[in-house]
């Protein structure tokens, strides 16, 4: 990728008002957010919400406990009365006012759900058909309609997303089907994720990003770059991070800034740290620190890196952009220590097929399924790249493809969400997914380009 990464700076407005109901007692939030077009407001009270919103349980002794997942099917006939024993998600309170399967735009609070929304339920709030939960329904909060969701929290008693309803195990991955297909109707697969790189904003600007990229439609955040010095020291850019095991960030809650990306309302589901860049000698580093060190608990790399997971917990994966060193058994040596602690590993190749795979395949025999993603650049140096033809490197793991939004001058050059979405549907089928370069330029050229159309380029081309 390249080393350039300019300072932007980013304004958004995020107004929250609060007032007391002094004649009942109960606090009322509203929420002031731009619809899509700017003009107006959406106001959601969100004390209509609370009482359906997250499941309450008004049938048993825990009348004020909140399920951990939403309930799907009724169980009026079968346990009348009861509670849900340990969040039986399989089941749902038919009784008015026990909507588990959380408010339809907060406004059906007395309407129990008899089937999934978009069929028999909630009368004239019900989804309608071809629209979806915009994100989890373990931790919806607020409104829950507005298109294709990005992870509707469907259970899945088998462990597997193409399976609607089962004993009480939630998908492992989004759900993209509208609820409208009815209880009985089958999810429509795993949906393909939208992701987005980002390097200074993300630091500099987390108070106004954060709740930007929450609110963006984008499922994957990339902070980037975090580069490994000569000693191990982890700098995400220009902020030294992590030093002897231990967070030394000038920002010291930063760390909790970024776990905030998964605070619902959002739609992201995937946090990930970069590692390298063009032009820079961090994975020559890893290599050297590896051959004097090794990978154990006492190594300056285990050390840091689990210091990274322990103040960030959120993080899913490290990405790999080597660019320059592209030694094999290092970087799987890395890779297998990350494994350990806790992370995925994801490839970021642009060229130099056969290492990639090599890691791949020698990774993934040591720690099956630890490589998870492969998100091809296809810009730049790789701006030849076919994704459809790369996705045939990984032994069926198909890639995520990468293109570089509007950037440069007068934001004339790179590619426009018009563009992405006509190149995003040509692979569709050979591909895994789709992410934008970078979230700098993005933020720079939003006048004319907003993020947020980049976001549905990418999901409404990839999930028709």
């Amino acid at each position: 990728m390249p080393r350039f990464e300019p300072a932007r700076q980013f304004v958004r407005r995020w107004w929250i008002a609060q007032s007391n109901d002094t004649a009942g007692g109960v606090r009322a939030r509203i929420h002031l957010r731009p619809t899509q077009s700017g003009a107006r407001y959406v106001v959601v009270p969100l004390f209509l919400l609370a009482a359906g919103a997250c499941s309450a349980e008004n049938d048993g002794p825990d009348a004020n406990a909140y399920d951990g997942a939403a309930d799907r099917t009724s169980d009026a006939a079968v346990e009348p009365g009861t509670i849900d024993s340990a969040d039986d998600r399989s089941r749902a309170d038919a009784e008015a006012g026990n909507d588990d399967r959380a408010t339809d735009m907060g406004r059906d609070l007395g309407v129990a759900d008899t089937v999934l929304d978009g069929t028999l339920a909630d009368g004239p709030f019900a989804d309608g058909p071809g629209t979806a939960d915009q994100r989890s329904d373990a931790s919806e909060l607020g409104p829950v309609e507005g298109g294709a969701d990005v992870n509707d929290g469907s259970i899945d008693g088998d462990g597997e997303a193409g399976v609607v309803d089962g004993t009480g195990t939630s998908d492992s991955a989004a759900d993209r089907s509208a609820d409208s297909a009815g209880p009985d109707g089958a999810d429509g697969g795993t949906r393909k994720p939208s992701g987005v790189f980002g390097g200074g904003p993300f630091y500099h600007d987390a108070d106004t990003v954060m709740p930007t990229m929450r609110a963006s439609g984008f499922s994957t955040m990339v902070l980037w770059s975090i580069h490994v010095r000569t000693n191990g020291d982890l700098v995400l850019n220009d902020v030294p991070l992590f030093a002897n095991g231990i967070y030394v960030g000038s920002d010291a809650a930063w760390p909790a800034k970024v776990a905030t990306l998964k605070t619902a309302p959002t739609s992201v589901t995937r946090v990930e740290f970069s590692v390298g860049a063009g032009g820079t000698t961090d994975f020559e580093s890893i290599e050297s620190l590896i051959g004097s060190q090794g990978t154990g608990p006492t190594s300056i790399l285990y050390r840091n890196f689990n210091a990274l997971k322990a103040a960030i917990p959120i993080t899913d994966a490290i990405n790999f952009d080597d660019e320059s060193n592209y030694d094999v058994a290092s970087t799987v040596a890395f890779s297998v220590m990350l494994g350990d602690l806790g992370y995925k590993v994801t490839l970021c190749p642009y060229t130099n097929s056969t290492f990639w795979t090599s890691v791949f395949n020698q990774t993934n025999t040591q720690r099956p399924g630890l490589v998870d993603r492969v998100l091809l650049q296809v810009y730049a140096g790789g701006a030849s790249n076919n994704p459809v033809t790369w996705s045939g490197y990984f032994g069926g793991l198909q890639v995520e493809a990468g293109l570089w939004s509007r950037h440069a001058t007068n934001c004339a050059t790179g590619d426009t969400p018009s563009s992405v979405r006509t190149k995003m549907t040509n692979w569709r089928t050979g591909i895994a997914g789709g992410w934008m370069w970078l979230l700098d330029d993005m933020l720079t050229c939003d006048g004319q380009y907003p993020l947020e159309d980049y976001a549905a380029a990418i999901n409404e081309a990839l999930n028709p």
